[in-house]
């Protein structure tokens, strides 16, 4: 293993509060200046701006030359990872705010639905293609022209689609019935027992204490008349662990009712696809990519039951926002990268 000194590198950066619509196309273009001379792996003959080097500078006695002359070494960019802000917002792909949100696929907010999980669902039909990214870039960052940079370097990232999205929603739903649907008492004679019961299973499952969520208020996952349950102010890393918990309880709480049982199922399918997440490599094996495609339709198909179901009661639970949808990508992109 390497230090984070050895395996991170700031290139640029820049302050929210100051920056405009200027700042950040001069850093690109500086940036895609010298990524596009370690693609080529030569030093470049011009700058940034296209002039040549003054003559007799060390840029103008270099220039043209390899920049690993004994090993012929160069460097492309692998992948392009970022939460959805960075991606949308800074390098230009569709916004999930707006009426075609996807990136990947065409779907939109009417006639070919973002949410819409069923196996034959229409936006699993207009997929794009290397040929649409071709023909129709979804984006004309700077980023793009440098060498070996396409489309299909951009990559979801697990943190903000998983868990601080699918996930905290998924078990802020859960939390919420526990105590609304479940448990006896007045909400907070309630609450007081689900954390009792969490603290239980955490031990049961021999998780340390340093790991533990701490104890939660109806601030972590309260819904109001209009706004939808969502486990909130914690850390990305303490929902993803509270996964085996939350399917502790799923069981727990199960009848045979149908919501319950897509409830059940929606966790069940978390935790795999979770455990196939932890699996090592670079790479999933051909079974393991598989296990984890499986798990991430058949979750997004239980929990898009639930909404169904708390729509026809009228219930704000089991809200659907863009970040599913990213999900439903997941498993195409897993197939060359885990």
């Amino acid at each position: 293993t390497c230090s984070v000194e050895d395996s991170r590198f700031l290139c640029a950066g820049s302050c929210k509060s100051c920056k405009d619509e200027g700042t950040w196309p001069v850093h690109w273009k500086h940036l895609a200046w010298s990524f596009t001379a370690l693609a080529r792996g030569i030093h470049p003959c011009e700058d940034a701006d296209g002039n040549s080097w003054p003559i007799g500078s060390y840029r103008a006695s270099v220039a043209g030359t390899p920049l690993c002359p004994n090993s012929g070494f160069r460097a492309v960019i692998w992948v392009l990872a970022g939460d959805m802000d960075y991606l949308q917002v800074d390098l230009g792909l569709p916004h999930q705010a707006s009426l075609d949100p996807c990136a990947w696929c065409k779907c939109n907010k009417s006639d070919t639905p973002f949410n819409d999980f069923r196996e034959n669902a229409k936006w699993k039909t207009v997929r794009r293609s290397p040929a649409d990214h071709i023909a129709d870039p979804v984006t004309n960052h700077l980023i793009m022209t440098i060498p070996g940079v396409n489309f299909f370097c951009f990559h979801l990232d697990s943190l903000h689609v998983l868990d601080l999205g699918v996930t905290s929603h998924a078990i802020g739903n859960l939390l919420w019935e526990i105590c609304v649907d479940h448990l006896p008492g007045n909400r907070a004679v309630a609450l007081a027992t689900l954390n009792k019961q969490i603290a239980e299973i955490y031990i049961e499952l021999n998780v340390p204490k340093s790991k533990w969520i701490p104890a939660l208020t109806y601030k972590h996952f309260n819904a109001t008349a209009s706004t939808y349950p969502n486990l909130k102010h914690m850390k990305g890393r303490r929902i993803r662990q509270f996964v085996p918990v939350a399917l502790k309880l799923a069981q727990e709480f199960c009848a045979d009712d149908e919501h319950t049982q897509h409830r059940l199922e929606v966790f069940k399918s978390l935790d795999t696809l979770y455990n196939c997440l932890d699996s090592p490599g670079l790479e999933f094996s051909s079974e393991t990519q598989q296990l984890f495609s499986t798990a991430v339709d058949n979750m997004l198909a239980h929990y898009g039951s639930l909404a169904k179901l708390s729509y026809k009661k009228n219930l704000y639970r089991w809200s659907i926002v863009p970040k599913f949808h990213y999900l439903a990508h997941f498993p195409e992109q897993s197939k060359f990268l885990a």
